[in-house]
């Protein structure tokens, strides 16, 4: 583990809330008259009564503490990656402004020891009147550059930019994703030690994505370190070594990037407040040419449950009324985790007899199974889907009904990373003894394959054996000859 790159002890960050609602013109005319008008009777009425006037004219606009953040403490050190992860308004990008020096905390300290490159917003820090080459020297130099580094660095940006065609186009003309293509070539090509990513690349397409994390696990193999902000949980998991959850300002898990992604996931779905029941009851509607009447997770005994072990079947049933004959209806699962990662999901319409595929109009009762000794431990969460192709009909419940599996026999080995956790047939016996071995065999006379192999066997112990030569005239003969 490298050196420490950022400290943070105790941060807390303060706003003042303004109460006050906002007024037309006319309201805010009529209360500064209003107010203008006490101030002058207070006035009258302290020197009548031979007081020194106070400042009656001044009235406190009634405001609200709002602590962004609260009580932070965080450590990182060169070569990491820390992911922040939280819901909107979590204090995420306000550390991100305090770290880059942007704003001044109310309390705490935060120490980052080396030179910050930050990109915390797209667009920040361009002109929307200059063209994208002259956005590229007055960007960098906000960022700390001079003008020899720029120019040093300027095709190395340009072409990871992938803007050579508009570079001398103003980049008000630019789209959303532009923006965010220049702004991170600059910011990844800074020579800092302490780079600043804040939800900047879910503007772009997912090929530059893929590109500015490959750039990123680059800049960490440089031994920099690495501060990433995003919604995308799947980027989090990809580039992050360890993360944070942010909720209301305060630090609610710190630790591995797949527990809090884990951690977030489980107050994401309690906020949105899904209705997982089980089982799922729908109101009957005549209009539809099929829909769902029922939606159960059951055990082997047929029993509604909510809980299963490894050892235990999880049977989906699905009990369907089809009102129109003759339409390819298919009904569909899939199955996430607590981290909205899909560990399965499938298609009636894959099996080569199509089951619901010209039934007559009627109630009908589906079972899906799900094999014993798949799923790992830990809940999960079934959504359904019933629709026609050609009809063009489709019905879909999200994270429909939740259920648990537990794991017993849960270590170290078996809660290791992977979606699902299939038992194997390992099977292991004393090695047979060696045969004796075989007589060479003698090679054909007329394929002489190995005349043709000597000159690459004797490339290759050349190649080994240069670094080794000590004599000049020697290696200048062998380039000569080379």
């Amino acid at each position: 583990m490298g050196e420490l790159a950022v400290r943070v002890e105790g941060l807390g960050k303060r706003f003042d809330l303004n109460l006050v609602p906002h007024l037309s013109l006319k309201e805010t005319v009529g209360n500064r008259l209003a107010r203008l008008r006490r101030g002058l009777d207070r006035t009258r009425d302290d020197l009548r009564a031979g007081r020194w006037p106070a400042n009656h004219f001044r009235e406190r606009q009634p405001t609200k503490e709002f602590w962004a953040l609260k009580d932070i403490s965080l450590e990182l050190r060169y070569g990491q990656v820390l992911g922040l992860i939280g819901n909107n308004g979590a204090g995420k990008s306000t550390l991100m402004k305090i770290l880059a020096q942007v704003l001044a905390p109310t309390e705490g300290r935060a120490e980052v020891y080396g030179k910050i490159g930050a990109l915390l917003e797209v667009g920040t820090g361009f002109n929307p009147e200059l063209t994208g080459r002259e956005n590229i020297y007055l960007y960098g130099s906000i960022l700390g550059m001079n003008r020899q580094e720029i120019n040093r660095r300027f095709d190395e940006i340009v072409a990871f930019a992938e803007l050579e065609e508009f570079l001398e186009e103003p980049i008000k003309h630019y789209s959303s994703g532009m923006y965010a293509r220049l702004g991170f070539s600059v910011a990844v090509h800074l020579e800092c030690d302490v780079l600043l990513v804040d939800e900047v690349l879910s503007v772009g397409d997912a090929t530059f994505t893929v590109k500015c994390q490959e750039k990123m696990r680059d800049v960490t193999r440089q031994g920099r370190a690495v501060i990433f902000v995003s919604h995308g949980l799947s980027a989090v998991a990809n580039m992050c070594d360890v993360a944070k959850v942010l909720k209301e300002g305060r630090i609610t898990y710190s630790g591995s990037t797949q527990g809090a992604i884990k951690h977030y996931m489980k107050f994401v779905r309690k906020k949105a407040r899904i209705k997982q029941r089980n089982p799922a009851d729908f109101p009957l509607d005549e209009s539809r040419p099929a829909q769902f009447k029922r939606v159960q997770v059951c055990n082997s005994a047929g029993q509604v449950a909510a809980e299963f072990t490894r050892e235990e079947q999880v049977f989906v049933i699905y009990d369907i009324i089809l009102r129109k004959p003759g339409r390819d209806f298919r009904a569909s699962f899939s199955l996430h985790d607590g981290a909205n990662n899909v560990i399965l999901n499938g298609v009636d319409a894959d099996l080569a007899d199509r089951p619901l595929q010209g039934l007559a109009p009627g109630a009908y009762r589906m079972q899906l199974a799900l094999p014993s000794h798949l799923l790992k431990s830990g809940r999960y969460f079934l959504t359904v889907g019933l629709g026609s192709v050609k009809g063009g009909y489709r019905e879909t419940h999200e994270g429909l009904i939740a259920f648990d599996v537990d794991d017993p026999k849960t270590s170290l080995y078996r809660s290791q990373s992977g979606l699902v956790l299939p038992d194997m047939d390992w099977h292991v016996e004393e090695a047979p003894a060696p045969s004796a071995p075989l007589p060479p065999k003698k090679p054909a006379a007329k394929a002489r394959p190995a005349a043709r192999a000597k000159p690459a066997a004797r490339s290759r112990s050349t190649a080994k054996a240069k670094p080794a030569a000590k004599a000049g005239p020697a290696r200048a003969a062998a380039r000569k000859s080379g």
